[in-house]
């Protein structure tokens, strides 16, 4: 058997109640920059704020490490706000 199957946090009656709050993900802030909106086909839906919910109109990038790129989208006023993109 493999090594996660002895761990009781792999186990499938602790990950029935895992939410994706009780981890803290490691993210770097490496830049803002403008986000236009265009949807790619028809029935597509607008891309929100991912504080507040409003219509997003930049997009922050963040590393999270072994080369992978976060990319958040945030509205003007949230944008604005450091603490959210720490």
């Amino acid at each position: 058997m493999r090594d996660e199957q002895y761990n009781p946090l792999f186990h499938r009656k602790h990950l029935n109640n895992w939410s994706g709050n009780d981890i803290k993900m490691y993210k770097k802030f490496i830049r803002l920059r403008a986000f236009e909106d265009k949807p790619s086909y028809p029935n597509s839906k607008q891309k929100v704020c991912v504080t507040c919910g409003i219509k997003a109109s930049q997009e922050a990038l963040f590393d999270v490490g072994d080369g992978i790129i976060l990319i958040e989208k945030y509205c003007d006023t949230c944008a604005q706000n450091t603490n959210n993109l720490q």
